[in-house]
């Protein structure tokens, strides 16, 4: 990772990620990338079908709950 000063505002940090960051993420996820393409690869129409009605569902209450929250006004910081 690597911190810089945004130049637009100075309470800003702007993060990104580094090459090597980006070799060490791809030496851990890139297995399970692989292994998750070759998974749906064996799944039906249906079946795919089915699995995106379900995660649709599943994450529905948690869309729903987002949006609440980012339409509240800000809080002031208290502490």
């Amino acid at each position: 990772m690597r911190r810089t000063d945004a130049d637009s505002n100075r309470r800003q940090v702007l993060v990104t990620v580094t090459e090597h960051g980006h070799q060490l993420t791809g030496s851990f996820a890139g297995p399970l990338v692989v292994e998750g393409q070759q998974l749906r690869g064996r799944l039906t129409r249906r079946e795919l079908r089915s699995l995106r009605d379900l995660l649709t569902r599943i994450t529905g209450p948690t869309d729903r709950h987002r949006e609440d929250v980012v339409s509240r006004p800000a809080v002031a910081d208290r502490s």
